[in-house]
């Protein structure tokens, strides 16, 4: 299991959970009332622009950053980035680029949340 995972999403205001229960509902695949869809394929896109290492398959892209990689994956509600080790300047870079498209975000840390 990874060190870190960072949950994204869109919800109506107000949220339909609490943020934690939220991330967490999303991260076992669970689908949520009162989440807005999101622009997955601009987020990809965008995703793909900004850090130009990368390796996209079925449901996956895997980055390599400056300092560490990250492994995305999606849904047509949340999208999911899990890492080991990632510098804070390749982590605000990805923070606000999902936060320019409407994400909240929550972390999940440790073996069990």
């Amino acid at each position: 299991m990874p060190a870190q995972t960072l949950i994204f999403w869109n919800a109506r205001r107000p949220p339909p959970l609490p943020p934690p229960q939220l991330a967490r509902e999303l991260y076992w695949g669970e689908e949520v009332e009162g989440l807005d869809d999101l622009p997955v394929r601009e987020i990809l896109d965008r995703l793909k622009a900004l850090f130009p290492q990368h390796e996209e398959t079925t449901g996956q892209v895997r980055v390599r950053a400056e300092e560490g990689a990250f492994e995305v994956t999606w849904t047509w509600q949340t999208v999911r980035v899990d890492y080991e080790t990632l510098g804070s300047a390749d982590l605000e870079k990805l923070r606000q680029l999902l936060k320019e498209m409407g994400c909240d975000s929550y972390a999940l840390t440790g073996p069990r949340f």
